[in-house]
């Protein structure tokens, strides 16, 4: 038997290296998770950027949705338009009327000089990019004014917020409740996640499923969860493959060791705070690698799935994305030691809730065998 002054030591090691031995130990910090906070805007409006100003729009691509091949964090939200219906009056190469969501003054406008979609204009605590700005640096905008056009092919704006918490300026889930975006109602709760353990490995490898009665040494604990979107607005009928689940909003564990009763409970993730974040005081960042396990697939841009399904004669390929997630995730590293538990038979009971609060669970157990 090691005494216990030796396993501290072996868990020590292990935590300076990247490999979190225990549960408790992953559990010291909740990424993403946003400390108490009050968002302070400029005005009372709330709505939407694009018209109709006061209605729920499909949002395809949501707060931390994984991007490749960079292999980034989306930092925003994506409020998708119809590029196949630009409104009227809309000028070549530009499709909707983009509006404020919050008064101030502009503080960039990038127009000329660059394509359509690489432009954006900066305003209150938001940022809308993907669009032609109306309006110029240094002038003096009200909430629900119109500030910009989409750019034909993008299909979406895309609106990122901000917020100075502690010192640090950092991007924050534009659907945090009392936020600007408004009205947003969502009852689909996400799907139940799917429990499995693999041998370690580095993406692009996969990595050996497990047994997951004879569980030893370092393991890969890993969850597959999202999150479905009751609204889908115009996304029906020829357009319904745009329709795209989303990023859970959190993931909670409680794993359980059936002899004892002994619990361990940790917050994988909270999607508060963009996880690229370089604002120590919240646990991040977090990289992308010790976030999205093996298995997660980034959504196609809205062209390319159009594209893609008019290309195919049958089986069109889906437009949705895949997300897994470490479950031990923190970060300096990805992995669970299973040498820093007692052998035997646990219980794993994993949480998934999305911003509105719905929330499904699921269980799996496994035998630790060292």
């Amino acid at each position: 038997m090691f005494s216990r002054q030796v396993v501290s030591m072996v868990a020590a090691i292990l935590v300076a290296s990247g490999v979190w031995g225990s549960a408790a130990a992953s559990a010291s910090r909740s990424p993403g998770a946003l400390p108490r906070h009050n968002f302070a805007y400029a005005d009372s409006y709330r709505g939407w950027p694009v018209a109709p100003t006061h209605r729920q729009h499909p949002i395809r691509g949501g707060f931390l949705d994984p991007r490749y091949p960079e292999r980034v964090y989306h930092w925003g939200i994506d409020v998708n338009v119809r590029d196949d219906r630009p409104e009227r009056g809309a000028p070549p190469g530009r499709t909707h009327r983009v509006y404020a969501v919050e008064g101030g003054v502009v503080r960039y406008a990038r127009d000329g000089g660059t394509p359509c979609l690489h432009r954006r204009v900066e305003l209150g605590h938001f940022s809308y990019w993907h669009v032609d700005p109306t309006v110029r640096a240094g002038q003096a905008v009200h909430a629900g004014q119109m500030i910009g056009w989409t750019c034909q092919g993008a299909w979406h704006v895309h609106l990122g917020e901000w917020a100075v918490v502690r010192g640090y300026r950092v991007w924050v889930n534009p659907l945090h409740r009392g936020g600007k975006i408004a009205p947003y109602a969502d009852t689909a709760a996400p799907l139940a996640p799917a429990i499995s353990f693999y041998a370690p490995a580095d993406p692009p490898a996969f990595g050996t499923r497990l047994d997951p009665n004879r569980l030893a040494g370092v393991v890969d604990a890993r969850a597959s969860v999202s999150d479905p979107q009751s609204f889908r607005g115009w996304m029906v009928g020829p357009l319904e493959a745009l329709h795209a689940d989303h990023h859970p909003y959190e993931l909670r564990v409680r794993m359980t060791r059936l002899r004892t009763g002994r619990t361990w409970t940790w917050t994988v993730f909270r999607s508060d705070i963009w996880l690229g974040e370089q604002a120590p005081p919240f646990g991040t960042p977090l990289p992308f690698t010790h976030h999205f396990a093996q298995g997660t697939d980034g959504k196609p841009k809205t062209p390319d799935c159009l594209r893609r399904r008019a290309a195919a004669r049958t089986n069109p390929p889906s437009c949705d994305g895949d997300y897994a997630f470490h479950l031990f995730g923190t970060q300096r590293g990805r992995f669970w030691d299973t040498r820093l538990v007692p052998n035997g038979r646990y219980r794993f009971a994993v949480t998934a809730i999305d911003v509105r609060g719905n929330r499904t669970s699921a269980t799996a157990e496994a035998t630790v065998a060292n």
